[in-house]
Order: structure tokens, then C-alpha cells, then sequence
């Protein structure tokens, strides 16, 4: 028997993944006034699944994991939290959340492994495991929670205490509060920068958007942007910050780099929840009025704005009073498999190289099979990736 060494250096630019992600939006049927999501796919911008939530109507936050194989709805008028399979997009569990009111919003952890929900009027945040659905704490933070998100480590957890308007940081090792920060007046909605140093907080009635610099957590500056601001999107490239204005001024856009006022698009309805898509190009800009409007698309309905042009590219019809206060769509990009075999190879390391974003993974060769993707390797569309194998072949 006889070890060889053997080298492969593999590089190609990807093609197009094959799906699209999907934006799941809360709201209620016009007919029997029950709570659902309507599933929109991206791609296309049609709404290509109705998922029924339950017996409550009240419906409010709307979180998805990174990789999208779970979408969760807060299903306000019954304490519950609904599970959505991304793949079926059908309802595989409900939680039941012990809150006097609520839950409102609700985040999910990077790794997928845990949803944190604010509770409202309790005033804490209840923690689900995502292998048992079940809520396995609760946090107490403070007066009203209604906004959830995690940083981009899974670290810590940045709570918008409406009733009192602070910001709660909770440590997600050890499920404690270790920081409070006073904002504006009654913050409603809160995201995270992708390098996790800026949260940024909506204040509704202090009509601007708070921003905490977490590693000191001090307020480093308060934008002014529309009337009654609500939901709040940072853009994957951490230049933009997308605000929700309720109650006059459209979408406002921030330039992350200036803190100031760039831009904004004066849609027809009020906006609630406000997502991008994980390359940045479109944003989708929920229009949550209760008010029929036959003559305007953009009532009830999300509206997809182009990024570079903040040109409204059309309206998506969805239900009555939709919200989707939080991350709807998924954050990570859905990726092309970068997998291969390479015989006669039984042990030795694999190197997977993204040569665009200077990305590297590095594992273990596990008989003669390689996967990137699951190593933990992101790629875009027109990344170039380099994949060496070295190891010993068996003779």
C-alpha cells in the first residue's frame, strides 16, 4: 500500500441559484378576517402561497432564519407564535407564548437555533428552542417590548422597549440583561448593522431613527426622517438604512456612512414593516392601511422599490391590515451547491476560497467528498471560487 499526494485546484464562476427567496408578509383575509401570511416570491412578485395562522386576527411581527428553512408569525390575538416550513409553507408547529398582551416582534437567532419574541405589556422576552418549539425562558427586559434582533454573532440581543423608550441588550449565553440604553420616544422597530456595530432604533413619536453604537452603547446620533417611523432594514452592504414611516414621509433612506437623510420615496399608504432582499437590489415596503381603496394598488399591498433608483417597481395585492414588523425575507443568499467527488482521494483537507469577497473555509476531506456550501462558504451570483483538495490517495 502506497500514499500518493494529490492536488486538485478548481475555479468557476456560479451561475444563478435556482430559487429565490420568499417575503412572508402578516395579515388578515378579507372574507373570514383570520389571521394568515401571504407567501410572495421574489422572483416573480406574486403571492404564491396563503398560510392560515389560527383563530386570533391581530397579527404583527414576522421573522425568517438565514438560510430560510423556517419562517415565524406572531399571531397577537391568540399568544402564539406559528412555525412556517419554508419548503411546504405550511403551519408544522404553533408556541404558546405566556403574555398578558402580545407577543408583538420577534427575531431568530444566526444559527437558527433559537426565536426570541417581546411579550408586550410582560415585559420580557420569551425564548424558544427551535428543535422543540417550546419556550424554554424568559427574559425580563423593560416596559414594553415590541421589537427583537440578534447581532450578526448571535452574541446579544438588542430589545425596543416601546413603554419606557429604551433599548434592552441581553447577553444570548448567559440570557441576561447587561446594558440599557435610553432612545426616542416609543421605539417600535429595531435591525442591526451586518458588521454588528450600529443598531438602530425607530422612535414613533420622536419622528427619527436612534443610533447605538454597541460597543459603547451610547446614542451616536438621532436622524430626523418621516412622521411616526416603524420598521427599520439595514442594507446588506451596510451604506443604507431603510425606514417605514407610518404616518407621512414614505420610505426614508439613510446613509449609513453620514447618518443623514439621502433620499426617500412618498408611497401611498402607511408603511409598517420594511425587508430587502439578501443582494441588496429591491426593497419591499409594507403597506399596512386599514382602509379600502379600490382605485389605489398600493393600499394593503407590499411595495417593491428598486434600491438604486428608489423607483416604485410595482404593488403586490396581499390581505387586510398587513404588518411584518421585522425581518421577512431571509437575510443569506440562496446559493448554488458547490460540491464535488474526487477519486481516488480517501483523506486529507479541502480549501474553499470565495476570490471575490476574500472569504476562506477550510476543512477535513471526508472519504473523497467536498461541500463547500455546508462548510459555511457564502457565495453570490459572479462570485469566483477556488476549491483546492490535497490529501493522499489509497493504492
Amino acid at each position: 500500500m502506497k500514499a500518493l499526494s494529490s492536488l486538485l485546484l478548481f475555479s468557476a464562476l456560479l451561475g444563478q441559484a435556482q430559487a429565490q427567496p420568499f417575503a412572508y408578509i402578516t395579515n388578515k383575509d378579507l372574507i373570514t378576517s383570520q389571521a394568515i401570511v401571504s407567501v410572495i416570491d421574489t422572483a416573480t412578485n406574486q403571492v404564491t402561497a396563503t398560510v392560515p395562522l389560527g383563530n386570533g386576527t391581530d397579527v404583527w411581527g414576522m421573522a425568517v432564519s438565514a438560510d430560510g428553512a423556517r419562517a415565524y408569525a406572531v399571531n397577537k390575538g391568540d399568544h402564539t407564535v406559528s412555525v412556517i416550513d419554508g419548503a411546504t409553507q405550511t403551519v408544522v408547529a404553533t408556541v404558546n407564548i405566556a403574555t398578558t398582551d402580545g407577543p408583538y416582534g420577534l427575531a431568530v437567532s444566526p444559527d437558527g437555533a433559537r426565536v426570541y419574541v417581546a411579550d408586550g405589556l410582560s415585559n420580557t422576552v420569551s425564548v424558544i428552542d427551535t428543535t422543540t418549539n417550546q419556550v424554554v425562558t424568559t427574559v425580563p427586559v423593560g416596559g414594553g417590548p415590541v421589537a427583537v434582533v440578534a447581532s450578526p454573532n448571535g452574541s446579544k440581543i438588542y430589545v425596543a422597549n416601546l413603554i419606557d423608550s429604551t433599548v434592552s441588550v441581553i447577553d444570548a449565553t448567559t440570557l441576561a440583561v447587561t446594558g440599557t440604553v435610553s432612545v426616542g420616544t416609543y421605539p417600535v422597530g429595531i435591525d442591526i448593522s451586518p458588521n454588528g456595530a450600529r443598531v438602530y432604533a425607530t422612535n414613533f413619536s420622536g419622528n427619527s431613527v436612534s443610533v447605538i453604537d454597541t460597543a459603547s452603547l451610547n446614542v451616536s446620533a438621532t436622524v430626523p426622517v418621516g412622521i411616526n417611523p416603524v420598521g427599520v432594514v439595514v442594507s446588506p452592504d451596510n451604506s443604507k438604512v431603510y425606514v417605514a414611516n407610518s404616518g407621512g414621509g414614505g420610505l426614508s433612506v439613510i446613509d449609513a456612512a453620514t447618518l443623514t437623510l439621502t433620499g426617500s420615496t412618498l408611497l401611498d399608504a402607511h408603511l409598517f414593516g420594511v425587508s430587502v432582499t439578501p443582494d441588496g437590489s429591491k426593497i419591499y415596503a409594507v403597506n399596512s392601511s386599514y382602509l379600502p381603496d379600490p382605485g389605489n394598488a398600493s393600499k394593503r399591498a407590499v411595495s417593491v422599490v428598486d434600491a438604486a433608483t428608489l423607483a416604485v417597481d410595482t404593488h403586490i395585492a396581499v390581505g387586510q391590515a398587513p404588518s411584518s414588523l421585522g425581518r421577512f425575507i431571509q437575510s443569506s443568499p440562496v446559493q448554488t451547491r458547490i460540491t464535488g467527488r474526487l477519486e481516488p482521494v480517501k483523506a486529507g483537507k479541502v480549501l474553499c476560497q470565495n476570490l471575490t469577497t476574500r472569504q476562506n473555509i477550510s476543512f477535513n476531506l471526508v472519504g473523497a467528498t467536498w461541500d463547500c456550501k455546508n462548510a459555511g462558504l457564502v457565495v453570490h451570483k459572479g462570485d469566483q471560487v477556488s476549491v483546492t483538495v490535497k490529501g493522499t490517495a489509497q493504492q
